[in-house]
């Protein structure tokens, strides 16, 4: 019997033809036909980098207004940016730039001109534009009315009121439709002003303006001016303002006229020598007396002013000697007939009372008769 090994190894010379216990006693022999293929990789598996993350574009772009200053906003998902550049739809220029953390820009706008704002995410090279934000216009109060002119009518002098007129033409809005106009009429006699408030399309207003019944043809309307502004959802603008009308310094109302100023007379008698004195005693009506304008009085031989109110008046008489035929006798009495009106003027028209007449006597001597 051969001798026995190790358990697990093929006996020396080779193993014999049994078959080893439990299906296997050592190496199985190679299959006949080559050697035999290696199972294992020949090295360890190639890996690659993730790519790189591609600048995103800002969205959420908004734009509001603050007067004339447009605020931009944005929202940036990455990478970061090493800053952004704002840029108006339709221009190939930079607005502004702002830093890489920020996330909105105040740009200042033309008024009236409606805007659009593109973001753009800058880093090196590498740019990424966002979509338009909603369009903008700032605006601001209206300007100044242009063409402003009027004119101020003429009626007669019992009418009351007298029309003002003005027109002008729209000013620019400024980027805010106009919604209204203010006009401001002053003027009249006495003074007034009125203020009118009307609508977007208006381009004329008129105003009755109060006039004086100074007893004149026509009616006293003063100096009249007109003030036009323009409104709209910023405010009122700037105002124009014309003159319209401009009359003589207001002249005070005539008292009425045609009534008798003298209730009573003393004296008239003249001396030898044509001296002498008649007394009127005056009561003028209420609003004679207390007119402001001017009073005279007006004589068959001359005249003179004289306070409106006065209550009395003495005319003074110089006729000298006069002589008739001594045939006469006794009877050498000379009668002279006298008058006087009175006569209120406000430096414009006149009215005048109602005339009143008195007599005068003087004696003569006789013809041929010395000088006493």
């Amino acid at each position: 019997m051969p001798p026995v090994g190790p358990p697990g190894t093929v006996p020396p010379g080779g193993g014999g033809g049994g078959t080893p216990p439990n299906g296997g006693g050592g190496e199985s022999p190679p299959p006949s036909g080559g050697p035999t293929t290696p199972t294992n990789p020949t090295g360890p598996p190639t890996t690659s980098e993730p790519p790189a993350a591609e600048l995103q574009a800002p969205t959420a772009v908004t734009a509001t207004l603050e007067g004339t200053t447009a605020v931009v906003t944005w929202q940036h998902a990455g990478p970061a940016a090493s800053g952004f550049d704002i840029t108006v739809v339709g221009s190939d220029s930079i607005y502004t730039t702002a830093g890489p953390a920020d996330r909105s820009a105040r740009l200042t706008i033309p008024v009236g001109q409606p805007a659009q704002f593109i973001v753009t995410a800058v880093d090196g090279a590498v740019r990424a534009s966002s979509a338009p934000s909603p369009t903008v216009t700032a605006s601001t109060r209206p300007g100044a009315p242009g063409g402003l002119t009027g004119s101020v009518g003429t009626g007669p002098h019992t009418a009351g009121t007298v029309p003002a007129t003005a027109s002008w033409q729209a000013p620019a809005d400024n980027g805010s439709p106009i919604t209204g106009y203010r006009v401001v009429f002053t003027g009249g006699n006495p003074q007034t002003t009125q203020t009118q408030e009307l609508p977007a399309d208006a381009r004329s207003a008129s105003w009755a303006a109060p006039c004086a019944d100074t007893g004149g043809e026509e009616c006293d309307s003063g100096r009249t001016t007109v003030r036009v502004s323009a409104v709209n959802a910023q405010g009122e603008g700037d105002a124009v303002t014309a003159v319209i009308g401009q009359s003589a310094v207001s002249a005070p109302r005539l008292p009425a006229g045609g009534n008798q100023h003298v209730t009573g007379e003393s004296g008239g008698n003249l001396t030898y020598e044509g001296f002498g004195d008649v007394t009127l005693t005056l009561a003028p009506a209420a609003d004679w007396a207390a007119f402001t304008g001017t009073c005279r009085y007006t004589t068959d031989d001359g005249g003179g002013t004289i306070p409106c109110g006065q209550t009395s008046l003495t005319l003074s008489y110089n006729d000298g000697y006069a002589w008739v035929a001594c045939d006469r006798g006794a009877s050498r009495t000379i009668n002279r007939n006298r008058s006087i009106t009175f006569v209120a003027d406000n430096g414009r028209t006149t009215v005048q009372s109602q005339t009143y007449s008195f007599t005068t006597t003087q004696t003569a001597l006789c013809e041929g008769q010395q000088i006493p």
